[in-house]
C-alpha cells in the first residue's frame, strides 16, 4: 500500500472538529500511527491523538466522541514515534515488516496487528536506548 503523507489534507479538519468537542481543555491534536511517519505505508484512516490539559474528565468526553463518529482506542503506548522519524534504518525496517505482515494476512485485521506487534515491541524496547534524547 502506498505511503499516505502526514500532510493529508483531511486530518486538520478532523482535528479542528475533535478539539471543539466538550470535555477537558484540548491543547492540540496530532496525527499518530503510520500517517505520522513520512515514508511508511498507511491504511486510509486518520489516527489522531488529542493532547489535553488534564486527564481527569477525559472519560467524560467519550460519549461526545462516539456521537461524532470517532472510535475511542485508548492508549496504544507507542513511545518510539519520534525515533522512527529520525532513524532512517529503523523506519526502513519498520516499513519492510509492515509490508511482510500485510502480504501474510491482507484480509485479517487482527492477524495483521498481531504480526506487526512482534517487530513493534522489539523496536519500542530498543528506541529509548538508541535515542535517549528523543
Amino acid at each position: 500500500m502506498p505511503p499516505r503523507p502526514p500532510s493529508d489534507s483531511a486530518w486538520p479538519v478532523v482535528a479542528r472538529d475533535l478539539s471543539a468537542l466538550p470535555g477537558p481543555d484540548c491543547l492540540g491534536v496530532h496525527p499518530v500511527g503510520s500517517t505520522a511517519v513520512p515514508g511508511l505505508p498507511a491504511k486510509p484512516l486518520i489516527d489522531l491523538q488529542p493532547v489535553v490539559s488534564m486527564l481527569d474528565g477525559l472519560d467524560a468526553a467519550r460519549p461526545a466522541l462516539g456521537a461524532a463518529g470517532d472510535k475511542w482506542m485508548g492508549t496504544f503506548g507507542l513511545p518510539n514515534r519520534r525515533h522512527l522519524r529520525r532513524d532512517a534504518r529503523s523506519r526502513t525496517a519498520c516499513a519492510a515488516a509492515k509490508a511482510r505482515c500485510l502480504a501474510a494476512c491482507p484480509d485479517d485485521h487482527a492477524a495483521h496487528g498481531d504480526c506487526k506487534s512482534v517487530p513493534i515491541d522489539a523496536r519500542e524496547t530498543r528506541a529509548p536506548r538508541e535515542s535517549p534524547a528523543l
